[in-house]
């Protein structure tokens, strides 16, 4: 059952393309050789669930299966497998295809290793296993692919050096090695790469100092190695390498100052030094990178002051100091800087003025001043551009200054801000000391039994094994193998990592999976060193929410909202007691929510809503009472409306709509005095509503459409003063319209269409000014259509249709300019014909006027229009239509035109 037996089977009793008979040995064809190879390579990486594996083990020139090229000779010379969900692992038979020249397979879920038989492709130019599962060391036989020109292996879980054999591939343009465990120095042997244009080796645990061969590569155009542990001073020969436009150095252990000869390199666009310890000046000649758009210095030592030659960098897009031992104050000629969209000096030691030059920067989008000794000069700093962050030392008795415009105020430092600030990146962190460590299974086995201790040591490959063998020995900050709080929750942060997809799914992961702290990893936020926040909304999640999330014990916002996650709620929940707010809102979860969420009595807010939740609301809900929005809609609950939602009575926001709730509405809903919205519509719910919910005045939005609920609309409904949004559509409800309805000013949409509403539309509903959409179709009301409806001259949906109305339509309803929709159709007793000032509502796009009685023309009414829906009875001689959409016969027998 091998992949090699399988691809042996195939060409032996399967494959036809030689035309082999029984009788005969198959030909000696370095294609049935190059065939062979590929049939394996099919069978091992799991060809029967690609994407797309059209052609692959049929009897067609293998140089027609699907990405699969040849030369004129029928060598396979290109295979491209790309995002082709391959699985299982590279066979050591890709060696046989020697003439082969690009290897692509990047992006799928290969694992196993890097097989050394790669190093008898001689040909190859092109080897890119980018975003795969492959576990393994660098073959020291990639060394033989002196024709490679690019190396693309990120994003795998590579470990080991990076072999010295690499100098001999002297054709290399790019290497690309970033995201990997990859460790030890930068060999030296890279200086014979004179061809090299990108070094990515970001994202790794590398050490020692840079090579100063280096210096040889004036090719090299971008440079990452941030996030590793690369140490000792930036050599200043680095500035031979005039042909550079990236330099990313951050989030490493670089110390020294920063070499002046840097601003030698006039092609520079990216200068990112962040997160080491260089110290010393900032050097005038940084001025000199005209071309220089990112520059980020953040989190070092450096104490010099701010030198004015940097208002020279007119292309600079992020002007990045924070979290130095800067002084003096800030240059007047940073105002020259018009393109800066990201300004950030906090956390330093900066005094005086800030100055008004700063006016100048018209492109800002964040500006970040706190936690310095400015005194004056934020006033009204940016009140014109609007920023999206704005941060300064303006809070404390007193201030140490007065900012109109920030959008945070500080105090001191960061932690007494009033709202937090985004995390930046942070530096690299070295290993935590401690004691000698144990060997690595002893590691995880030990983790395993505080972290774990109701199961033990997890299964190798389950999302809880990938999370503790990180832990246990690929996490640089190498925390000791102790019941720490620390620990458990960097554990509990890897399994949500793991268990939501998060190497594949996640849209942005800054920081995780790297030795930073994780208080610094994107989404986190911290108080006093513990986890306070997690928002990880609309950021590709899938997969499932582990019970260890209960590990996050000081957890007070939780939001994984607008994802793809699936699975139930872990019971664990219950133990979050510090949780405020909790949003899952569309996901796939599914199942009932558990009962442990009573015991979360800080919790504020709830939205969970567009999941398949079912089963019945907890009545252990009923301790929520600080809840101040709950948000259940677009599920499957079925159970009755609970009664004790009443005592709820700091609800503000209440959602229930769009579930399978049954029963009556429980009068107790009226002790919410607070609420301002109450949403049940589209549920299975019976009775009259309650005339005690009038007495909700500070409602501004009642859903109840969707329903069947029967009786009539109590005149204290006219009591809801400030409602803007009235929704009784789709039920039973009978009787008339209550005049006091028109008393509510500040509606916006009234909807009762669908119901068995009879008799007059009162003319005082006219005085409904802010009135957008008014629909009562599908009901029995009568009389005439008042003249007094022109004054709502923000109507959009006029939905009149299948009444008893009578008489004419009044002509004064062209004054309805903003309507969209207008329909009176179904009103056999309407009559007369269609007043000509309708050919002012230029904005209709769809028009009803079939089923009345109206006759004449309609010609030139909405003709210029172009309407989308344009029904009338033309089918007949009542009236004449040139550019109806459909004509009917009394309404009934419509055909499109």
């Amino acid at each position: 059952s091998s992949p090699e037996y399988k691809g042996l089977r195939f060409i032996a009793t399967e494959d036809t393309f030689f035309g082999l008979e029984d009788d005969k040995t198959p030909t000696k064809d370095f294609r049935l050789l190059e065939r062979f190879a590929l049939a394996v390579f099919y069978y091992s990486t799991n060809g029967a669930g690609w994407t797309d594996n059209f052609r692959w083990v049929t009897s067609a020139n293998h140089c027609n299966w699907f990405q699969v090229y040849c030369n004129a000779e029928d060598r396979v010379i290109k295979l491209d497998g790309t995002n082709n969900n391959a699985t299982g692992s590279l066979p050591t038979q890709v060696g046989h295809l020697v003439k082969l020249e690009t290897l692509w397979m990047g992006n799928n879920e290969l694992g196993g290793e890097l097989v050394s038989e790669i190093g008898q492709l001689t040909a190859l130019s092109q080897l890119a296993l980018w975003s795969n599962k492959i576990r393994s060391t660098i073959p020291t036989e990639l060394g033989n692919l002196s024709a490679l020109e690019t190396l693309s292996l990120s994003t795998n879980e590579i470990f080991g050096s990076i072999v010295t054999e690499i100098g001999r591939l002297t054709s290399l343009v790019t290497v690309q090695l970033n995201t990997n465990s990859i460790d030890g120095p930068i060999p030296s042997e890279i200086g014979r790469l004179s061809l090299l244009q990108d070094w990515s080796v970001n994202l790794n645990i590398l050490s020692s100092t840079l090579p100063s061969e280096m210096q040889r590569l004036t090719d090299l155009d971008d440079l990452r190695i941030w996030q590793n542990q690369i140490s000792g001073a930036i050599p200043s020969e680095l500035a031979l390498m005039t042909s550079l436009t990236s330099m990313g150095f951050s989030s490493n252990l670089f110390s020294g100052p920063i070499p002046s000869e840097l601003g030698n390199l006039s092609n520079l666009d990216t200068l990112s030094l962040f997160g080491n310890t260089l110290s010393s000046t900032i050097p005038t000649s940084l001025g000199n990178l005209v071309n220089l758009q990112y520059l980020v210095l953040g989190s070092n030592a450096v104490s010099s002051t701010i030198p004015s030659e940097l208002g020279k960098l007119t292309n600079l897009v992020q002007f990045k100091m924070f979290g130095n031992l800067l002084t003096g104050t800030l240059p007047r000629e940073l105002g020259n800087l018009q393109r800066c969209a990201y300004f950030g000096v906090s956390d330093n030691f900066l005094s005086g003025s800030i100055p008004e030059s700063l006016q100048r920067l018209e492109s800002l989008t964040e500006a970040y001043f706190y936690k310095n000794n400015f005194t004056s000069g934020l006033e009204t700093l940016f009140c014109g551009v609007g920023l999206e962050s704005f941060y300064a030392d303006c809070n404390g008795s007193p201030a140490d200054l007065v900012c109109s415009c920030c959008t945070h105020c500080c105090e001191n430092s960061i932690n007494d801000c009033q709202a937090k600030p985004p995390t930046p990146l942070p530096p690299s962190m070295p290993p935590v000391s401690g004691p000698t460590l144990e060997p690595s299974r002893s590691r995880i086995s030990i983790m395993a039994e505080f972290l774990l201790p109701d199961t033990g040591s997890p299964t190798f490959g389950t999302n809880e094994y990938k999370a503790l063998e990180w832990l246990a020995i690929d996490d640089p900050r190498m925390l000791p193998a102790e019941d720490t709080a620390q620990l458990r929750e960097r554990f509990a942060l890897m399994l949500i990592y793991f268990s939501t997809n998060g190497d594949s799914s996640w849209f942005s992961k800054i920081n995780w999976k790297t030795g930073s702290d994780h208080c610094q990893w994107e989404y986190v936020e911290c108080s006093l060193g513990s986890v306070e926040f997690l928002d990880m909304t609309s950021n590709g999640l899938r997969g499932t929410l582990p019970a260890q999330i209960s590990y996050l014990s000081n957890l007070e916002v939780l939001f994984f909202a607008d994802n793809a996650m699936r699975g139930t709620v872990p019971t664990t929940i219950g133990l979050l007691t510090s949780l405020r707010s909790f949003q899952l809102w569309t996901n796939e979860f599914f199942g009932p929510i558990p009962s442990e969420i009573g015991l979360l009595t800080g919790l504020t807010n709830i939205a969970i809503f567009e999941n398949t939740f079912e089963g019945a609301i907890p009545d252990e809900m009923r301790n929520l009472s600080n809840l101040g929005f709950l948000s259940l809609q677009q599920n499957l609950f079925q159970s009755t409306l609970p009664s004790w939602f009443g005592q709820m009575t700091l609800l503000d926001g209440l959602g229930l709509g769009d579930n399978l709730l049954t029963g009556t509405i429980p009068p107790e809903l009226s002790r919410l005095t607070l609420l301002s919205t109450l949403q049940l519509w589209d549920n299975q719910l019976v009775g009259r509503i309650p005339i005690e919910l009038a007495s909700l005045t500070g409602l501004t939005s009642l859903g109840l459409s969707s329903n069947s609920l029967s009786g009539t609309i109590a005149s204290e409904f006219g009591n809801l003063v400030n409602a803007g949004e009235l929704q009784f559509w789709q039920n039973q409800l009978t009787g008339s319209i209550p005049n006091s309805l028109a008393a509510l000013t500040s509606l916006t949409s009234l909807g009762l269409s669908s119901n068995l509403l009879s008799g007059a539309l009162a003319s005082e509903f006219g005085g409904l000014t802010n009135l957008i959409d008014l629909s009562v179709f599908n009901c029995q009301l009568s009389g005439t259509i008042s003249s007094e409806f022109s004054r709502l001259t923000r109507l959009e949906t006029f939905g009149f249709f299948n009444n008893l109305f009578t008489g004419t339509i009044p002509s004064e309803l062209g004054l309805l300019t903003n309507v969209v929709f207008f329909g009176v159709s179904g009103n056999p007793g309407i009559t007369g014909t269609v007043p000509d000032t309708l050919q002012n509502l230029s904005f209709v796009n769809s028009a009803y006027f079939h089923g009345t009685s109206l006759t004449g023309g309609l010609e030139d009414l909405f003709c210029r229009f172009g309407m989308a829906d344009f029904w009338a009875d033309c089918a007949i001689d009542e009236i004449t239509c040139g550019c109806c959409t459909h004509c009917c016969i009394d309404g009934s027998s419509c055909i499109p035109v």
